[in-house]
């Protein structure tokens, strides 16, 4: 044999042995129950928000800064199901920045977590916002202005993104095995970093939901005292008034009950089991189990509840979605982005979707 031949091929083995690593390697797909349910939610999540997001961009019905927020709410949801569809892993990553903003942002999953926590902080500020335009109607006409809610969006965004930045300093990509890790370095900075994620995207909010809530509900419930004696006492046009009143304040009252229930039952067990992880109560393989993963998509539940919960529960967005759908029905789609009716003048498709918050505050200053 030919020395030089030789050469060639111990060469060519050598850099085909040391490049190897430093290639991208995918780990297929395998459709286990996880796999599935993960997929089952991306797409219910997805579907839903989408109607949401169609309905509520239409004309005039993002005056409202309850209907403002719901969108946004909807739109973070929507992001958080296109991010949770499941697709191949890096087995290996390339050298290189390549190599690094696959690990630190692809691998890290920090624009699903991103979406998350902006969902999350979007639910609070609907709190806050009905608790405003329940308990001090006048000062929410100033509080949430016209730009002010978009203001308030953006900043929902930075903050969710400030507080997920950590992903960055502790996911990378390993040079020994080109494969993607996550080193806290110590247990101290783990379990720092875990109470501060527990208290900020869980605790904190939590608190403020049921708080606001809490006063909201009392509120409503000693308005209508005097409404239903009023009514009782005779009909009239003022007491009819009154009494649609009630009902729309009995509306408001179980969708926050909804609101909090559904928040709290889907994303408890997944931040508490997190919150004992991070301190080190839990063995590592926590993260690989079925339990964990139960957990996780519990808490994705909520991505697909939320629409249900904010725009369900509201009679004309039924009457928008079902204007939408007739108008679709014989596409290969059943929604677009076009128009929901040919003949806008006789329809109620255009118009603003009021909640019941919505009604309460038309009421001014009668109940501060």
């Amino acid at each position: 044999m030919d020395n030089s031949n030789v050469t060639v091929l111990m060469t060519t083995s050598k850099i085909t042995e040391f490049a190897t690593p430093y290639e991208f390697t995918w780990e297929p797909v395998v459709w286990t129950w996880w796999l599935v349910c993960q997929l089952v939610l991306a797409l219910v999540g997805l579907f839903g928000n989408v109607i949401v997001i169609i309905i509520y961009s239409r004309k005039n019905r993002l005056k409202s800064a309850t209907n403002m927020f719901i969108m946004a709410l909807a739109s973070a949801d929507m992001i958080s199901s296109i991010t949770l569809i499941p697709l191949p892993s890096a087995k290996t990553t390339t050298n290189g920045i390549i190599g690094q903003l696959y690990c630190k942002v692809v691998h890290s999953n920090v624009i699903l977590w991103i979406s998350i926590v902006a969902s999350i902080f979007t639910l609070t500020v609907i709190s806050v916002e009905r608790y405003f335009a329940v308990v001090f109607p006048i000062r929410y006409r100033n509080v949430f202005s016209k730009s002010r809610p978009k203001v308030v969006i953006l900043l929902v965004w930075i903050t969710s993104f400030i507080i997920n930045s950590f992903s960055y300093f502790v996911t990378y990509r390993d040079p020994a095995t080109a494969g993607c890790v996550v080193d806290f370095r110590t247990p101290f900075i783990q379990a720092a970093i875990g109470t501060t994620l527990f208290f900020l995207e869980y605790f904190i909010p939590v608190v403020i939901m049921v708080s606001t809530q809490v006063i909201t509900i009392n509120r409503l419930r000693q308005q209508a005292k005097p409404i239903v004696g009023a009514e009782n006492a005779g009909p009239g046009n003022k007491q009819r008034a009154n009494a649609f009143m009630l009902k729309a304040r009995k509306k408001v009252i179980q969708m926050l009950f909804l609101v909090i229930l559904t928040f709290i039952t889907c994303w408890t067990p997944d931040q508490v089991a997190f919150l004992v992880f991070n301190l080190g109560y839990v063995e590592p393989q926590y993260l690989g189990g079925n339990l964990y993963r139960m957990f996780i998509a519990l808490a994705f539940t909520n991505s697909c509840a939320n629409p249900l919960i904010y725009t369900m529960s509201n009679p004309q967005f039924r009457d928008a979605l079902r204007q939408l759908l007739n108008v679709q029905k014989k596409r290969i789609f059943p929604f677009t982005i076009g128009g929901a009716s040919g003949n806008t003048e006789n329809t109620s498709a255009d118009a603003p979707l009021p909640t019941g918050v919505d009604a309460l505050e038309a009421q001014g200053g009668a109940m501060e």
